[in-house]
Parts: structure tokens; sequence; C-alpha cells
């Protein structure tokens, strides 16, 4: 694939870390870190205006 990922793949993948930060069962990383993805998507698909920090 060339190019950005669309932005339905990208709300896809926000919905998807959403899922693992709200039932840990689905978790298949520790909650940091999928917290971490979840901001950054949400901030890239224009969810929140809150830039996600830097590590």
């Amino acid at each position: 694939m060339d190019g950005a990922p669309a932005m339905e793949v990208l709300i896809a993948e926000a919905d998807a870390a959403t899922v693992q930060i709200q039932d840990s069962t689905q978790r298949t990383v520790p909650r940091d870190y999928i917290h971490g993805v979840h901001d950054a998507l949400a901030w890239v698909c224009g969810h929140t205006d809150d830039k996600p920090l830097a590590p």
C-alpha cells in the first residue's frame, strides 16, 4: 500500500483501541500503550484538538 491509510481505516483503528481500553479481556498490549495509540489516532482523525504528548 502506498501513501497514507484512508480515514476510514484510521477511524476503525481508533475504535479498536477504544474497545481494548474498555474491555481488558480484549487488550493485547499494555494499557498505557493503547491509550497512546488511541490519543494519537483521535488527534489525527480530528476527534480532538488535544495533541498527544510525546513519550
